[in-house]
């Protein structure tokens, strides 16, 4: 069986349950014995550093998470951001 890799983003409002979706996701991902990651935005926000909460550094450190969700999928592996 091939494994496929992807990058699946979940966004919306503070306490919509985007964590709660994504751990579920997760869980059924597991389950099927796919490889997964996943990336918390509470937990990314503690390793990168944000400049403030402007457009602008927000769009930077948007482009730093794709970045990792990409070196990550290119090795196999299932991303849920």
């Amino acid at each position: 069986m091939t494994k496929q890799s992807a990058v699946v983003w979940i966004t919306g409002l503070s306490d919509a349950g985007k964590t709660t979706a994504s751990e579920l996701l997760v869980k059924l991902l597991r389950e099927e014995d796919e490889e997964v990651i996943l990336l918390d935005g509470d937990q990314l926000s503690r390793v990168f550093t944000r400049t403030s909460y402007k457009r602008e550094s927000r769009l930077d450190i948007s482009l730093q998470y794709s970045e990792l969700c990409q070196v990550l999928s290119s090795q196999g592996y299932i991303v849920v951001i």
